[in-house]
């Protein structure tokens, strides 16, 4: 059994507005993506039409946010230096000969909903590539995707760990998609959520 260690090496992120590739991952979650303003800053008014009629409340006041929400709906980043996994065998040096896999996220897409009572429901969607290199072939592979919610440089809202399988087919290659929900606090008028993706193998 070959023993391996694992290797995280920073990529510079970037702000990925491509959210076509999770128009119909999203859509199966009972949700579409031009609704929310996905690769407009998502600051916009929610477009979508609502068959609901909008109701008074005890004192008059009508919620629009019932019916189409805050229309807010945080910047997603992949967090510096997470962007790519490499793992090589072990007690050799990280060269390319030593490679036995490279992970890499892609694109990235978020959905946002208020609701009346003070929770802000997140979808975020994340989609890579996974690629065997010269000491590797296919296979399942464990990856750990780190999903968190923070208020700028206030707290961590929300920080959730998936460890994902991914298979790497005889072609030596293969996408994934995931799609995670996430809840947290709303931020009212507020601003200032981020949402950050990326590979983690803290402990």
């Amino acid at each position: 059994m070959t023993k391996t260690k694992t290797v995280t090496r920073f990529i510079p992120a970037a702000r990925f507005g491509t959210i076509l590739i999770f128009s119909a991952l999203l859509a199966g979650c009972g949700s579409t993506l031009s609704r929310i303003g996905i690769g407009n800053g998502g600051d916009q008014p929610a477009t979508g039409a609502t068959t609901e009629t909008a109701q008074a409340n005890p004192e008059g006041q009508i919620e629009l946010r019932k019916y189409y929400g805050s229309g807010y709906c945080p910047v997603i980043e992949v967090r510096d230096g997470t962007q790519v996994l490499r793992r090589y065998e072990r007690r050799a040096e990280p060269t390319e000969e030593a490679l036995i896999w490279q992970v890499s996220i892609g694109d990235t897409a978020r959905e946002c909903q208020d609701d009346p009572g003070g929770t802000m429901t997140i979808r975020v969607g994340v989609s890579g590539r996974i690629l065997a290199g010269p000491r590797g072939g296919p296979s399942d592979v464990k990856v750990p995707i780190r999903i968190a919610v923070v208020k700028y440089k206030e707290a961590v809202l929300k920080s959730e760990l998936h460890n994902e399988t991914v298979s790497i087919g005889p072609n030596l290659s293969s996408v994934f998609r995931r799609v995670y929900e996430i809840q947290v606090p709303s931020p009212g008028d507020e601003r200032n959520y981020l949402i950050y993706v990326g590979f983690d193998e803290g402990k």
